[in-house]
């Protein structure tokens, strides 16, 4: 099946002038445009989204992708993901003016992606955002060509990291562990990445599969 492109034009002539002074300003072009790829990265909290997210940066310096950046109903912090971070009330009026191309809820607080990302994958940019699991099907039916990509990793490595940053409670850590271990019916297009391992490991295996949509 061949490849469908975002805008493509055929055999396109212009010509300017009337009469016999005639200028031919195009003579039989062909072209096409692709939008660039949007891949959703999605894992546990405690998977180590963040810290992957952060490592990659360096690593695509120079090349044509874009992290998008979530809103979120929490206060910002030294450390970790690079959100902006709004009160419930202005999430909420952001929402109803249409602000966000997607939103959802996780954990009692609310995630937003603005509206910013459509002309960066217009103009064939990969855009990397931090998803969520739950939300994965409705953004899929929002971009259906949407490349998800799920963190992974071991239970005990998940516990000994939710332990480490000191956020939740033992009961919210086993929740959050349990959840963790859940099946779910992702699609086929589904990407893996273990980062039970050492950060660098999985940097180099997420970056190789960046390359591949570029």
């Amino acid at each position: 099946m061949a490849k469908k492109h975002f805008i493509e034009v055929k055999n396109l002539v212009k010509n300017y002038g009337t009469g016999n002074i005639k200028v031919t300003a195009v003579d039989n072009v062909s072209f096409y445009v692709d939008k660039g790829a949007f891949i959703g990265i999605m894992g546990a909290s405690g998977s180590g989204k963040d810290s992957l997210l952060q490592a990659l940066r360096p690593r695509l310096r120079g090349c044509p992708a874009v992290f998008a950046r979530r809103y979120i109903t929490r206060p910002a912090a030294s450390r970790g993901e690079r959100h902006i971070a709004v009160s419930p009330e202005r999430f909420a009026a952001m929402r109803a003016a249409g602000h966000f191309v997607m939103d959802w809820q996780s954990h009692g607080l609310c995630y937003g992606i603005g509206k910013g990302i459509e002309a960066t994958l217009e103009h064939g940019h990969v855009v990397l955002m931090n998803g969520s699991r739950e939300y994965l099907s409705e953004a899929l039916r929002r971009y259906p060509a949407l490349m998800p990509v799920l963190v992974e990793v071991d239970p005990a490595v998940l516990r000994s990291r939710l332990l480490a940053r000191g956020r939740e409670s033992g009961a919210d850590i086993e929740e959050r562990i349990a959840r963790a271990s859940l099946s779910a019916d992702y699609p086929e297009s589904l990407c893996r990445v273990d980062n039970s391992g050492p950060l660098e490991a999985s940097v180099e295996c997420f970056y190789e599969l960046i390359r591949k949509w570029m």
